[in-house]
């Protein structure tokens, strides 16, 4: 051990500028949930409808104003330059905006939204500082609790049951019958029972007992969600205490006789099996399919079936038809994932003949400082204490509405640039799709390219051709004899269609495929087509060939 001096260099980032990163990759659902979180962990913030403010007006309401000391100067100014990342001086202050004591001076003489709009033009001709003391003596005559604090936290706690509290209810009292109305709503909840939950039950009825009843146990902790069981008798058979293969073989008979029908098959052969024994298809053509030749089925060899089976190939289609409709996979009746929804948080529509990117905002949480809290700030009587907590959380909620504003507007600039590169798709579709890479949107944009990647990351625009991801823009370009690069996807969509038109007897190969891409002026290699048919779950020509 010892000591030793090191110098390096290292980047560090500013915590606004990481709040800004993270802000920037979350989707439109997770910005929400992140808004809503800082709305219920900080009271100076507060959410503004839509039909309230306007987007272009929420965007101007921030600006930089002092947050008030005693002399008018926010204290610790030095850190909110450092967090911010830029320069300023003692001198410059972080102001709200006109639209915040507009707001204000509206919500204190009952003026609504629409006569303070029309009040603007003339509010703004009032210096920022006579604004601020006409707003604080209009509350001291009208005896407003807010303008006369008492000492500490107390007033902010008055505050806090207000504004945080009560936001959604007003100043109304604690009512027990909406509390009754609630609980009784979170207790109506359903909770949905899982397939092991199920399996236990029945084995409660098996009457099943000792090394059995363990052995029962430990398979159905065993069987995966989609019913199969996957772990080898063998292993159980050394967890459970005096379980043997053949105790273990027994019980899993026993199991597979419980409902779902087919849940504790170990393959795919198994679990037809058992559906097909508990079906009247026991003792057809269906088992014997299921039992001898479902790997030729899987081939899509119909005509070996048909010949090994003695029948003809009608009855084997047919039979086939019957094993389709039975379930692969027993326990998916009870797979209650949540579905994903998306949002698409771009829009593209078609202006003076050119396509044009629109961000949407009504799905994006719109918020301000609350102006109780600003005015709190600025009031003389306030302690160092509450100022202190005031400033904290007032700058806490600043970094994080900046954050959001930023990240409305780089998803419009990179959404808008790839508008900009690809105005023949919203015509003509994938075939017209041009190869495009980050790095040049990121110059174009003037930002880095992981800036672009966090951007198009999970984002998804709505366009005439439907709504795609903003990375499906992005492909690599493949060479043509004319000297102009195609995007693979117009490659994938040139095999899937002459695959989807092919003679069923005779598929064709990726040899066949390579030369019809070379007939187009496409050279491409066989292994990249093979590569882009497994990505599109094409099988290969010997397995989709009908005999």
């Amino acid at each position: 051990m010892g000591l030793a001096q090191q110098m390096r260099q290292k980047q560090v980032l500013a915590p606004q500028i990481r709040q800004s990163l993270e802000v920037l990759q979350l989707q439109v659902q997770d910005l929400c949930a992140l808004a809503n979180q800082e709305l219920q962990r900080n009271p100076a913030l507060e959410e503004v409808s839509v039909e309230k403010t306007s987007v272009d007006e929420e965007r101007e309401k921030f600006e930089k104003e002092d947050y008030a000391g005693d002399d008018g100067k926010m204290n610790g100014s030095e850190e909110l330059e450092e967090n911010d990342g830029e320069a300023h001086s003692s001198g410059e202050e972080y102001v709200y905006g006109e639209e915040l004591m507009r707001v204000a001076v509206a919500e204190e003489s009952g003026v609504g939204p629409e006569s303070a709009a029309e009040s603007h033009d003339t509010y703004e001709a009032v210096p920022r500082e006579e604004a601020v003391e006409h707003d604080v003596a209009h509350d001291e005559a009208a005896g407003s609790e807010e303008t006369a604090p008492e000492s500490g936290f107390e007033v902010l706690a008055k505050l806090d049951d207000y504004n945080y509290l009560y936001q959604e209810g007003g100043n109304n009292e604690y009512n027990p019958d909406l509390e009754e109305r609630r609980q009784f709503l979170f207790d109506s909840i359903e909770v949905h029972e899982t397939l092991q939950e199920h399996l236990l039950k029945q084995l409660d009825l098996s009457g099943l007992d000792g090394v059995d009843a363990l052995v029962a146990e430990q398979i159905i902790g065993s069987i995966s969600d989609d019913g199969y069981l996957r772990t080898p008798l063998a292993d159980i058979a050394q967890v459970v205490p005096g379980a043997s293969i053949e105790i273990c073989g027994r019980v899993l008979s026993v199991v597979q006789d419980f409902d779902p029908v087919g849940v504790g098959a170990r393959d795919l052969r198994e679990c037809l099996l058992l559906q097909v024994r508990n079906s009247p298809l026991e003792g057809t053509l269906a088992e014997k399919i299921a039992h001898d030749h479902l790997d030729l089925v899987a081939l899509n060899r119909i005509g070996d079936v048909a010949k090994e089976t003695g029948v003809s190939r009608r009855e084997v289609e047919a039979a086939i038809r019957d094993l389709a409709r039975l379930e692969p996979r027993p326990g998916s009746k009870f797979d209650r994932t949540a579905p994903t929804y998306i949002v698409p948080e771009v829009e593209v529509r078609k202006v003076d003949g050119r396509y044009k990117a629109f961000v949407e905002e009504a799905t994006i949480p719109h918020l301000r400082i609350s102006p109780r809290y600003a005015r709190m700030l600025k009031s003389e009587d306030a302690s160092d204490e509450t100022r202190e907590y005031l400033q904290e959380k007032i700058r806490s909620g600043m970094n994080l509405i900046k954050s959001i504003e930023q990240r409305q507007e780089t998803i419009l600039n990179v959404s808008q640039k790839i508008v900009d590169a690809q105005q023949e798709f919203f015509d003509k579709g994938v075939v017209a799709l041009k190869p495009l890479v980050m790095a040049e949107i990121a110059e174009q944009v003037g930002v880095h390219e992981t800036t672009v990647s966090r951007t198009v990351s999970n984002k998804y625009m709505r366009s005439p051709q439907g709504i795609h991801e903003l990375k499906y823009f992005f492909t690599n370009g493949i060479p043509t004899d004319n000297g102009v690069d195609v995007s693979s996807k117009h490659v994938k969509a040139l095999i899937k269609n002459m695959v989807d038109n092919e003679d069923p007897e005779k598929p064709l190969a990726d040899q066949d495929i390579e030369r019809r891409l070379a007939d187009l002026g496409i050279n491409i290699a066989r292994r990249t087509i093979a590569k882009y048919r497994g990505a599109m779950k094409i099988a290969a020509s010997h397995i989709r060939r009908v005999q």
